[in-house]
């Protein structure tokens, strides 16, 4: 098993601290790691039907 360098860590890290919802997938190439990428996905709170139609009818 390869040591993973200081920097690396950090920045997995760092990620792993700042992602609710998302993907981190680390690459490796000949047992190092030689990519990061980071998908974040923003969530938003959605409505019931019934709230959409009351603020409709509101107007």
């Amino acid at each position: 098993m390869t040591n993973i360098k200081a920097d690396v860590f950090k920045e997995i890290v760092d990620h792993l601290s700042n992602i609710s919802y998302g993907a981190i997938t680390i690459t490796i190439h000949n047992g190092s790691i030689t990519q990061l990428d980071v998908t974040k996905k923003k969530r938003f709170e959605q409505e019931k039907p019934q709230q959409v139609l009351a603020k409709q009818s509101k107007r």
